[in-house]
């Protein structure tokens, strides 16, 4: 078996332990709106419905679907691709009640210089929207937490309520360095809960850890895919 196919089973067998110490930004919801948080606010068709509901932040566009409505917040700084390290960390813990049409809601992860990441869930499924296919599955209506970790911004690994589920590639394209979350496309509706969204560049706490095997997994995999090339 290769190093990387031994990497990516010991990730497939790993829990992703909480990785709250230090963050950029955060959302907590507890009733207050993103833009009350820094995160500027987009609009489409009038905007979704909101409101607050057991803690968790709920948008609802099933009223049409012409509407969109989306939070975006910058990065202040990058890890370094050469240094694994450290890790760019979004992490996320997000019910999915109801989807019509194609993938929503979304989270979008621009990292300027690098690439971005576009993610868009489905009833029980998560689609990469510029990798172009189904990543991993869910159970839709309930919480879940969602972990995603790059240490070089050129692949990713996802992991859901700490088991990794899918190693992917970054979509090479970014003219900025901004988290993006909700209901970002039209033509589709969907009602989501939001319990809290935490990003930021964190360093790897000890040897043996999963981020470090997540690091050492992603490094395997980018050196494979360079000698490809």
């Amino acid at each position: 078996m290769s190093r990387i196919c031994v990497a990516l089973a010991a990730l497939a067998l790993a829990v992703v332990p909480a990785v709250a110490d230090t963050w950029w930004y955060t959302y907590e919801a507890d009733g207050t709106y993103p833009e009350q948080e820094g995160f500027e606010r987009n609009t489409m068709g009038g905007g979704a419905q909101r409101w607050f509901e057991d803690g968790a932040f709920v948008l609802d566009t099933w009223a049409d679907p012409g509407i969109a409505d989306f939070y975006a917040k910058g990065m202040p700084s990058l890890p370094d691709p050469n240094d694994p390290t450290h890790a760019f960390v979004c992490e996320w813990r997000l019910r999915v009640d109801s989807v019509s049409g194609g993938s929503n809601p979304t989270l979008f992860l621009l990292f300027e210089g690098y690439g971005d990441i576009f993610l868009g869930y489905q009833i029980g499924r998560i689609f990469s929207l510029h990798e172009g296919h189904f990543i991993a599955d869910f159970e839709p209506g309930v919480f879940h937490t969602y972990c995603l970790t790059t240490t070089d911004m050129d692949s990713y690994a996802l992991a859901i309520d700490g088991t990794v589920v899918y190693i992917g590639e970054v979509n090479p394209w970014a003219p900025a360095s901004v988290v993006q979350f909700g209901d970002s496309a039209t033509a589709t509706a969907s009602v989501s809960r939001w319990d809290y969204l935490r990003y930021g560049v964190i360093a790897v706490p000890e040897p043996g850890s999963i981020l470090l095997c997540v690091a050492a997994a992603l490094g395997l995999r980018n050196r494979s895919r360079r000698r490809a090339r």
